[in-house]
């Protein structure tokens, strides 16, 4: 599919928030493979299928359960304005001051509850009380973000034991420089949600 942003917007206001969702998340479109990693049609695909079970293997999820998403998946940053500051329609940034993320969204209770559990039994500190109010935000929304886990000891030590290697891997075999950030949802209901609450979000604003 070929995005523009004329065309996300006008989609955002014509389409319904749950079908908006499914044309542009539910689909193995990857704009970050097509159009930075330049990959041919029969390249593209087969690449897809590789990165997805590289992420499966690690986290012991099937790939049905793996998703990319935010602005590397359509090109452009579909968050809404958060206070004073926003990325809303921003293009994906290769490089620069303010590099854009590759957003992976892995669909698994077992690993939620399992993250969730490193939270409750982390040993407090003040300095981290800005992360406290995120993650209980974020946690009461079914999902768990792994750049506020590492910002606890305990969840930096468990994160890092699991997706060194394959940081290390995805580097390798892509050679993608941007950062991966991950994010697990408890279902994929809470996945849709917390996207489909963002949609409406949009829609209000434009």
């Amino acid at each position: 599919m070929e995005y523009t942003i004329e065309k996300i917007k006008s989609d955002i206001q014509s389409l319904d928030s749950s079908s908006f969702f499914n044309k542009y998340y539910m689909n193995d479109d990857y704009w970050y493979f097509d159009k930075i990693l330049n990959y041919s049609n029969d390249e593209l695909d087969r690449n897809i299928r590789t990165f997805k079970m590289m992420i499966s293997e690690c986290f012991q999820v099937k790939e049905s359960e793996v998703f990319l998403a935010g602005s590397a998946k359509i090109g452009f940053s579909l968050s809404p304005p958060q206070k004073d500051s926003s990325k809303l329609f921003h293009a994906f940034r290769i490089e620069g001051e303010k590099p854009s993320d590759l957003d992976i969204a892995i669909i698994s209770e077992t690993l939620f509850n399992k993250f969730w559990y490193v939270y409750r039994n982390a040993r407090y500190y003040s300095r981290n009380e800005v992360t406290y109010g995120h993650v209980y935000n974020e946690t009461y929304r079914g999902f768990i973000n792994s750049k506020n886990l590492q910002e606890f000891y305990e969840g930096r030590i468990k994160w890092n034991g699991i997706v060194k290697k394959l940081k290390k891997q995805i580097f390798e075999q892509f050679y993608i420089k941007n950062e991966i950030d991950f994010r697990i949802y408890r279902s994929e209901y809470d996945f849709r949600q917390y996207h489909i609450q963002g949609i409406e979000k949009i829609k209000r604003l434009i």
